[in-house]
């Protein structure tokens, strides 16, 4: 890289076109040349253009008897092969971090799904499953290797599978929500049959005519159990109330 554009490197830079110079010290059109670079005694600067995108520049210097027009013509077919290959380069190291781009997001998705404390299922639009988290695994005792591209329903009670299947082709086909963007308590069934209490809420992402939905499950059983047992608690209450108010009456 040359960062000197007050140059005849640099003139060439910034105008994309061809400079002779037989003459450096003395030419107008710039000064300088890059560190440890020897004296100029004359100076061919030949841009290397890929279509209409400017991707280098070819300098020559001290030639003995100068450059010319000539010479240009004839560098022409070396210059558009230098192009071609400095453009494959810059395209390939853009890809190159593309993909790096893309497989940094991915292990910061992967580490945010592995650690998440809630379940977490991704769902294509045929109602497959694509993906589950290990809370997800956890939470329903099914391991990813078991459950991937089996259909969703194994996660819903049977009594239930019916509802849930026509919700989501109605769903589908007229954009009618059902569970999609609300949070509501339902009941999962595990891997062993039985059923659990857990809080859904579902989402769906596009990409052009896919569709995915992730279902973010959170296990409510130690919610459940303290509610019920304040309820139990109040029940409890009340009726050492009753029979106190009846004992104070008696009395």
């Amino acid at each position: 890289e040359f960062r000197n554009l007050e140059s005849l490197f640099g003139r060439v830079i910034t105008s994309g076109d061809p400079l002779i110079s037989n003459d450096p010290p003395h030419d107008p059109r710039g000064c300088g040349v890059p560190p440890g670079h020897p004296p100029l005694r004359a100076f061919l600067g030949l841009p290397l253009i890929d279509g209409a995108e400017l991707v280098g520049m070819l300098g020559i210097a001290n030639r003995q008897g100068g450059y010319d027009e000539d010479l240009c013509r004839f560098l022409a077919p070396f210059l558009s092969t230098c192009s071609g290959l400095l453009a494959a380069h810059r395209n390939e190291l853009r890809r190159r971090e593309a993909v790096d781009a893309v497989l940094e997001a991915e292990a910061r998705s992967r580490v945010v799904l592995d650690t998440a404390a809630d379940g977490i299922v991704t769902v294509d639009q045929g109602g497959r499953v694509e993906a589950i988290n290990p809370a997800a695994e956890r939470l329903f005792g099914w391991s990813a290797l078991e459950v991937v591209g089996l259909n969703v329903g194994v996660f819903v009670p049977e009594r239930f599978r019916e509802a849930h299947e026509v919700g989501m082709q109605r769903y589908l086909e007229t954009g009618e929500p059902n569970v999609i963007g609300e949070r509501r308590e339902v009941s999962a069934l595990r891997k062993d049959g039985t059923e659990i209490p857990v809080e859904l809420n579902v989402s769906e992402v596009k990409f052009g005519k896919t569709r995915l939905f992730t279902a973010i499950l959170r296990d409510i059983r130690e919610r459940r159990k303290v509610e019920e047992d304040r309820e139990r608690f109040m029940s409890e209450l009340e009726r050492s109330n009753r029979e106190l108010r009846q004992f104070s009456y008696v009395a």
